[in-house]
């Protein structure tokens, strides 16, 4: 079995982070990566990016 490297695996997806108005702010490599920069929960990031949740960490968040 292949070793997970964060860097090459292909299960990231990029997330975009918006306001609440809509108005995009900065792009991410991954969940992972949004949740340590913006201290908001990765699993909430996700869910809102599934449509599951409204917003996290007071930011809307898109899978692209």
């Amino acid at each position: 079995m292949d070793e997970f490297i964060p860097l090459t695996d292909k299960r990231r997806k990029k997330i975009h982070q918006y306001s609440i108005q809509g108005i995009f702010i900065k792009e991410f490599n991954s969940v992972s990566e949004a949740s340590k920069l913006t201290g908001c929960n990765k699993t909430s990031i996700a869910k809102v990016s599934r449509g599951e949740r409204n917003s996290c960490g007071g930011f809307i968040w898109k899978y692209l």
